[in-house]
């Protein structure tokens, strides 16, 4: 069973937070989803089996608003100044997003995504090959800043400068599809490496390894090579 938020509960379940309340509930020969947010109040009657389970994990933050954003992109709330040849290591927060996962059979199926983070889409590029792009601002950190795991992950981010140049660095983008989360107990979390040249990130490394020993790799709901994806029509494997 789960140990924390996030990780695997049994039927019928019920979850409460401030702002937010969670059940899976028997109805008839189902169960009844209902999601509380504030105004909003989500409601599936959803048929399981006895021994289904529920999995709430942290999922790419892109889904919401809209199912739009292609990319994650977070603004660096002060510039980050690299020297020729240097290397920087920083730690950035980003906006965490949470499916909700019910068992049918051997796979899981995304019943629900939330968010309790601010959602804010922007459009970054040119008009014909910019992406629409969920949008965040974050400080720079030296070391890992304490945040809630229900509403912000932490970003490792390492960037080289190979250049002859100073580099001013003030946001970085994430393809979806290339977004690898890890979680536990009390941190959602990902790493990155990036190289610096004229200014701008000209490569990206997405790595998949947990920011501390003992998180575990999350849902993945994009995948690569696919444009954009269907969340919720979409059957994945979850561990």
């Amino acid at each position: 069973m789960a140990k924390g938020f996030y990780g695997t509960y049994r039927l019928p379940f019920a979850l409460e937070i401030p702002g937010l309340r969670l059940s899976l509930a028997p109805e008839g020969d189902g169960f009844l989803y209902r999601r509380v947010q504030g105004d909003e109040c989500v409601e599936k009657l959803i048929f399981l089996g006895e021994r289904a389970t529920v999995k709430l994990l942290p999922v790419e933050p892109v889904n919401l608003p809209g199912g739009l954003a292609q990319q994650l992109h977070i603004s660096f709330k002060k510039p980050l100044l690299l020297p020729p040849r240097g290397n920087a290591l920083v730690y950035l927060v980003f906006p965490v997003e949470v499916g909700v996962f019910v068992k049918a059979g051997t796979l899981y199926k995304v019943v629900d995504i939330f968010t309790l983070a601010r959602q804010k889409l922007t459009f970054v590029g040119d008009f014909e090959k910019g992406r629409v792009s969920k949008y965040y601002e974050s400080d720079l950190h030296t070391e890992i800043p304490p945040v809630s795991p229900l509403k912000e992950g932490v970003l490792r981010l390492r960037l080289r400068n190979r250049g002859g140049e100073w580099q001013n660095v003030e946001r970085v983008s994430i393809p979806a599809e290339d977004i690898k989360i890890f979680y536990g107990p009390n941190l959602v979390s990902m790493t990155a490496e990036g190289v610096m040249m004229k200014g701008e990130i000209v490569k990206l490394e997405v790595k998949e390894t947990p920011l501390k020993r003992g998180m575990k790799p999350s849902a993945e709901l994009y995948r690569p090579g696919a444009f954009k994806k269907m969340t919720k029509k979409l059957l994945v494997e979850v561990e």
